[in-house]
């Protein structure tokens, strides 16, 4: 099983797409291995199609809009969302159950930006750094 991290840095990102790439991890017997690094493509469409050519089973992030969550989905990839802290603590927590989808999908509600290919100057919790 191949998972990618919405990532900022070293930590989860806060909102799948504004994150500044993946790190992907593949986890076995145990094991959890870090496969290397993604930079985000422009858009939802790219950043769906750099994960799905990456084999991609999983996605984590802090937070994610209905749209990208159904692109995903489409392509058979799994969502897991409210997951904070390091990429790498991260990733074993998933591997050994510790985590699960736990928070609701960003609705930009009272947010002037509605479109989650751009947060601008937005101010609502989900574009807001975990």
């Amino acid at each position: 099983m191949k998972i990618a991290i919405a990532k900022d840095g070293s930590s989860v990102s806060g909102h799948f797409g504004h994150c500044e790439g993946f790190a992907l991890y593949s986890g076995e017997n145990g094991t959890v291995r870090h496969e290397g690094d993604l930079v985000n493509g422009q858009g939802h469409g790219a950043a769906v199609s750099i994960l799905v050519a990456q084999g991609v089973t999983h996605i984590l992030s802090g937070g994610m809009g209905q749209r990208a969550r159904d692109m995903l989905e489409e392509q058979g990839i799994a969502s897991i969302l409210g997951v904070q802290g390091s990429l790498d603590q991260a990733a074993s927590d998933f591997f050994s159950g510790k985590i699960v989808d736990d928070a609701p999908l960003c609705t930009h509600s009272g947010c002037a930006e509605t479109d989650d290919d751009s947060a601008g100057s937005c101010t609502c919790s989900c574009h807001q750094k975990n």
